[in-house]
């Protein structure tokens, strides 16, 4: 069967902070799992900016650059 979504990822979403599991296909096709917490709650505005962008670069260094919601 071919491959057609070789990166995804599940966001977790708490009051203090924003679980991240990402499960990629490696060079030699074998399944990488990485999980991350980054922190959601800050005092102020340009923190929590700072934090969206740490966990939106990251995202995007391990090939993650699409998202969609489900209902």
């Amino acid at each position: 069967m071919e491959t057609i979504i070789t990166h995804c990822a599940e966001l977790d979403v708490h009051q203090k902070n924003i679980v991240v599991a990402v499960l990629a296909r490696k060079e030699d096709e074998t399944p990488e799992t990485e999980v991350r917490s980054f922190p959601t709650m800050t005092n102020r505005c340009l923190r929590c900016r700072m934090d969206c962008e740490i966990v939106t670069s990251w995202l995007n260094r391990k090939k993650l650059c699409s998202f969609g919601r489900y209902p």
